[in-house]
């Protein structure tokens, strides 16, 4: 007995030692407890977001070493995006449930991010399949417990308002540009906005060389707005008036031009500014001096003239030719003067100018003609002939002709066409920032934006090398990013870009190569991202959350069975002590 009483009085510290273990072990579990609790929260305030975000979130276990991937959990706007209830689409292979996945190239992304951990951005596609068909923008990016992320968005009615945009915006610069007529675009303090290019080769110059200067000076040279000003008159809400005047080129010479202005309304009624429409008519001023000149006078000057001149009488026999037009035949005035075109060109040529001649002595309107022409040495050329009628006062008709050879300026238009092909890869998109490159990628264009945006002029910005626009760190990543639109013709990249005054900003580009007759040009779209990359970091924040949630959640259940046995053993040897 007493021996029994030793034995106890010995264990009596052991078991005070179980019982403070068996305490601090209850402790532990409150706090786990606690952790449960605040994790569970946790995850219930991520599912809430999961649910309710804007973009369609779909998760994906790999299969098969990531041969397939099955769908796991879908978000409620990813149900309704991708028309499919969430009971029917977990657990189902990608390829079952989006059977256009692979068509449409995504699943081959899928792969890639599975093995590389990668994130990947797929540009705007079609979809299509039984189910539904839309145009489609996915962002995928793998997570660290290794599922495949996929964030995407139905961009149908968006993309179906820049095909409409661009569209219109095709439409409306190829009447801009193409209209035989010269056009501006003027504001109410008399700035020029824009001009075609009819109007800069009026004045020999390039169309941007006329933005933001006012038209007084630009066009006439004056230091104030023109009296005879028609843009002033319409703005004041009276009758648009016809004006005659001339231009003043920059080297001096003269261009003279029919005037009409229409105005330009802003969406409440009021005045924003004024369309001024420039009709050529110089050649046809100069056709009225040389008929308002006698005989005599034409006779001492008309061999002066470089261009071609000739009269013909009502009978189409010539009467008088110049040097150039004897030249242009490639005979004396003397074998020519009382002879018709039938005995010096071809006849279908003859016939054409033949008609024309009968309709100005029929209606006695001028005319102005292009034609086709072969001189002396046997050179077919392209003219324009210009044509007017004279009546003396003895009531006798003469056909008054001058024929300027235009085949240069054709050559020059074919050129300034291939100019508007370009151009007009420039109007796509136009909310963002476009820029049309050189084989160097040396900036040949850009749009409006882009100067607005980097802070940089219009002067600045053409000739720029494109690293230029680069933050300084990431300038070396240039030729590797741009290499793939050198190769296969298209490339899509992120970096980030620097505005004038210092600002750095990230941006997506994607770059596409453009041959024209041999030459090669780079299309950039470029994409202030600084709002998208906000959000990925929102996600990539929840989905860290997530995983630590997903860890503890399994080391938690793992450390209280462990607990647990601990707590049962000291039970045990508690109650063998008693």
């Amino acid at each position: 007995m007493a021996q029994n009483d030793k034995n106890k009085e010995e264990l009596i510290p052991e078991i005070k030692l179980l019982q403070e273990r068996v305490a601090e072990l209850e402790m532990l579990i409150g706090k786990l407890r606690k952790t449960e609790e605040a994790l569970y929260a946790s995850k219930m305030q991520f599912q809430e977001l999961f649910n309710n975000m804007g973009n369609g979130v779909a998760i994906y276990e790999a299969r098969d070493g990531g041969s397939d991937f099955i769908l796991i959990n879908i978000n409620r706007s990813g149900e309704q995006i991708s028309k499919i209830q969430r009971e029917q689409a977990v657990g189902r292979s990608v390829l079952e449930v989006f059977p256009g996945v692979k068509k449409l190239g995504l699943f081959d992304v899928f792969c890639q991010v599975w093995k590389t951990g990668q994130p990947q951005r797929y540009p705007v596609s079609f979809y299509q399949d039984e189910r539904m068909a839309q145009w489609v923008e996915n962002y995928v990016y793998k997570i660290p417990s290794g599922e495949i992320v996929a964030v995407y968005d139905d961009v149908t009615e968006r993309k179906r308002f820049e095909d409409a945009l661009q569209e219109s915006e095709e439409r409306f610069m190829a009447l801009f540009d193409n209209i035989n007529m010269g056009v501006s675009i003027i504001d109410t303090n008399y700035k020029i906005i824009k001009v075609n290019k009819y109007h800069a080769r009026l004045f020999k110059k390039d169309p941007r060389d006329f933005e933001n200067k006012e038209c007084f000076r630009a066009y006439e040279k004056r230091q104030s707005v023109c009296a005879h000003c028609p843009g002033a008159i319409v703005m004041k809400g009276l009758p648009a008036p016809e004006v005659e005047t001339r231009g003043i080129r920059d080297d001096g010479s003269f261009v003279y031009v029919l005037i009409r202005s229409v105005p330009i309304h802003d969406k409440n009624g009021a005045y924003s500014g004024f369309i001024e429409l420039v009709e050529d008519i110089t050649e046809r001023k100069k056709t009225d001096e040389f008929l308002k000149e006698s005989k005599d006078y034409l006779d001492s000057i008309i061999n002066t003239i470089g261009d071609p001149v000739f009269v013909k009488d009502s009978q189409h026999r010539l009467v008088l030719v110049n040097d150039a037009e004897c030249a242009l035949i490639g005979r004396s005035r003397e074998e020519i003067i009382g002879k018709t075109d039938y005995e010096f060109f071809p006849k279908e040529q003859v016939d054409v100018f033949w008609a024309k001649d009968e309709e100005l002595l029929k209606t006695g309107k001028e005319n102005i003609s292009e034609e086709v022409i072969t001189d002396a040495f046997g050179a077919k050329k392209v003219i324009v002939t210009k044509k007017a009628l004279y009546v003396d006062k003895k009531m006798n008709k003469f056909i008054v002709g001058i024929i300027r050879d235009i085949t240069e300026r054709k050559i020059a238009e074919e050129r300034v066409r291939d100019y508007a092909v370009r151009l007009s890869y420039l109007t796509k998109y136009a909310n963002d920032f476009i820029i049309l490159l050189d084989e160097n990628f040396c900036f040949l264009e850009v749009n409006e934006r882009v100067s607005d945006f980097y802070g940089y002029t219009q002067e600045e910005l053409i000739g720029m090398h494109a690293p230029q626009l680069r933050a300084q760190q990431v300038r070396e990543d240039f030729s590797r990013q741009v290499k793939p639109a050198q190769i296969e013709g298209k490339a899509l990249y992120e970096t980030v870009h620097q505005r004038k005054d210092g600002q750095t900003f990230p941006v997506e580009i994607s770059l596409r190569a453009i041959d024209i007759e041999g030459k090669r040009f780079y299309q950039a779209i470029i994409r202030d991202i600084t709002e998208r990359k906000k959000v990925e970091e929102e996600n990539a924040k929840y989905t860290r959350e997530l995983e630590i949630f997903y860890k503890a959640s399994i080391g938690r259940e793992e450390r209280i069975i462990e607990l647990k046995k601990e707590l049962e053993v000291l039970k045990k040897k508690s109650g063998e002590v008693n």
